[in-house]
């Protein structure tokens, strides 16, 4: 089935059904309301209709907006974002595909993976994953302006468990590049350069730059299309998007924001900042002693716990957590032989070619504490978890599946326990604005809005037609609104 008529069936039929859908509009008109209190748990939503829901609320937002500028006076000079975490990178896919399908070109669609690789194994250098987290990151970093398609950033969990760089870091490492802008393309050809892009003839692939007299044609990772720049001398005349394949232009666009090939861009200060944590880690470890280790780690958990029970606010406070658990990698085993070898490979390449597989393993060491993906958010933004009790419950299995692999990572690789590569998923996730989409009922909670949206558990066929057409007929007796949606044309046809 096409996107457009997926679009438009969407829009001019389904849509004013669900909307019409009393409990469902009552439910967004309370979180849109200015006097409820979050966080907000939801249940009874099921498959697509967290999407829908989030759509439905978005326009609420819009209107609600609206109003405060014309009758309230309350002007922003931003355009709002949303954020929505996703147990597995499979969701992300679902949540992005029904967002497309409900939203069409009313916002824009940012997923922000994971890894997407077994615990302390190191990312291929040069893989696609470097770039699409940097892009993502830096347009986390630097907002959203008002005149601009609201944005909604999909994140997995093992994304949202990662520590990343602080945003002010972030934020000096990109810039905007604006019609009429005076820059001489040979100074910001170097800006590329240190970013990390490859200067080529011609520019085909992702993280390319090229520069043929007054016309630069740059790739960012993460885009669909490359951007063009056609200067007037030292003045950037025009900004086109264009076709990498057929080489011609597209769009004109006013601004353009560069952001570097991976999230950490290596200088001799960090790379010599990095040198001094792995020279204290395997100097302050502890020597092949496991017991010794597992009791520290045990005696560590325990206090944490009791610290809870006594409602100290040092151990609700996610800063101090953040703290904390970065303080944790002093709670180690020393390197091996191999691994010391494999610390010196990875100095001397980062020293030298500015980059080394195995890199990422490091990257939210390197700072004054942990930072999250909270950290580069304004604090009313709303933040959606879908299927919050099955991310709720994985933190303990991520966090087990992270100490088995580091027993094995660390004979070959200078890598630190669990507690310095993620966060606790309980320590951060209570955010300003949180929605909780919720599998399992709860109990009630003062101090959280607790809503419901019931609808039916979907119903797999198996293969077999003849029993879904049986069905279809069923419900259509029942007087019931009835919808297909397919992945292609051959299953639409079937």
């Amino acid at each position: 089935m096409e996107n457009s008529l997926s679009a438009n069936t969407v829009s001019e039929n389904l849509m004013p059904l669900l909307a019409s859908w009393k409990a469902l509009s009552q439910a967004v008109n309370t979180l849109a309301d200015s006097d409820v209190t979050f966080p907000a748990d939801i249940t009874g939503c099921k498959g697509s209709l967290n999407s829908f829901f989030i759509s439905r609320y978005m326009e609420r937002r819009r209107v609600d907006r609206i109003h405060e500028e014309q009758f309230e006076g309350k002007f922003s000079s931003t355009q709002e974002d949303f954020v929505i975490v996703v147990p597995t990178k499979k969701e992300a896919d679902e949540c992005e595909t029904d967002l497309e399908t409900l939203l069409g070109d009313k916002a824009e669609l940012l997923q922000l993976p994971g890894w997407e690789m077994l615990p302390y194994r190191p990312a291929t250098k040069g893989s696609a994953v470097f770039g699409i987290r940097a892009g993502t990151l830096a347009k986390l970093a630097t907002g959203n302006k008002k005149n601009q398609k609201p944005r909604i950033f999909i994140i997995t969990q093992r994304a949202f468990f990662t520590p990343l760089p602080p945003p002010s870091y972030f934020r000096e490492l990109v810039f905007t590049l604006r019609k009429g802008q005076e820059i001489e393309p040979g100074k910001l050809s170097q800006k590329l350069s240190d970013a990390g892009y490859i200067r080529v003839p011609r520019v085909t692939s992702r993280g390319e730059f090229a520069l043929r007299g007054e016309v630069m044609d740059i790739f960012m990772p993460g885009e669909e299309s490359g951007h063009r720049l056609v200067f007037d001398f030292d003045t950037i005349g025009q900004i086109k998007t264009f076709d990498t394949e057929t080489q011609s232009s597209k769009t004109n666009i006013d601004s353009l924001l560069i952001y570097p090939m991976k999230e950490v861009v290596w200088t001799d200060q960090l790379a010599s900042r990095l040198e001094q944590i792995l020279e204290k880690a395997d100097k302050e470890g502890i020597s092949n002693d496991y017991a010794a280790f597992d009791a520290q780690r045990k005696g560590l958990a325990t206090n944490k716990t009791e610290q809870k029970e006594e409602g100290s606010e040092a151990a609700l406070s996610p800063a101090t957590s953040s703290s904390a658990n970065h303080a944790e990698k002093g709670i180690h085993l020393a390197f091996t032989e191999e691994s010391r070898k494999e610390k010196e490979r990875i100095l001397t390449e980062l020293a030298v070619n500015r980059q080394s597989e195995g890199e990422e393993l490091f990257y939210g060491l390197l700072w004054d504490k942990k930072y999250s993906v909270l950290d580069y958010i304004k604090s009313d933004t709303t933040v959606f978890y879908y299927d919050f009790d099955r991310i709720l419950n994985a933190d303990k299995l991520i966090l087990n599946e992270y100490t088995v692999s580091y027993r094995q990572a660390r004979q070959q690789l200078p890598v630190f326990p669990p507690e310095a590569m993620l966060f606790e998923f309980s320590s951060i996730y209570m955010h300003q604005k949180s929605i909780m989409f919720r599998t399992l009922d709860t109990l009630e909670e003062k101090g959280k809005t607790e809503l419901s949206v019931n609808c039916e558990v979907s119903q797999s066929f198996f293969g077999n037609i003849n029993y879904f057409k049986e069905q279809l007929t069923s419900l259509q007796n029942e007087g019931w609104h009835i919808f297909i949606f397919a992945d292609n044309s051959n299953q639409s046809l079937r």
